[in-house]
């Protein structure tokens, strides 16, 4: 469904500033930075919305990566094989929509992103809860 592009970083080719940006990763105020130099008022490619839903929908990346960190460990320690191999698939599946969220923000694709956070959210709190309730 998706395919990754990895390219060299080239600032001074803005003909391709989305496969520069897909081969590099930033920090969410970082990344609202370097979305505002192109597309902020001032930018070459003039769109205000870029630069905030980036930060906004990365920041949501980071949150429900720390949502799961933890799950790993967890699932270590349930003693039951059938429901270890359980979690580990839920785990793995909740893992899905987070990669495809990434995938879409690579593109720009806000609204399909937005989509995928919200299940990968979803999966992770279900399996969280699962954890917490044998």
């Amino acid at each position: 469904m998706f395919r990754t592009i990895v390219v060299p970083v080239d600032m001074t080719n803005r003909n391709r500033p989305a496969l520069d940006m897909a081969a590099r990763l930033l920090a969410p105020r970082s990344l609202e930075r370097q979305c505002a130099s192109c597309h902020g008022p001032e930018g070459v490619y003039r769109n205000s919305d870029y630069a905030p839903q980036g930060r906004i929908l990365l920041e949501e990346v980071r949150a429900v990566r720390d949502l799961l960190a933890s799950v790993p460990r967890l699932i270590r320690g349930v003693k039951d094989q059938a429901r270890k191999k359980d979690l580990e698939t839920k785990y793995e599946q909740a893992l899905v929509p987070l990669r495809e969220a990434v995938h879409s923000a690579h593109a720009f694709v806000f609204d399909q992103m937005r989509e995928r956070l919200a299940a990968a959210r979803e999966r992770s709190e279900t399996l969280l809860t699962e954890l917490a309730n044998p």
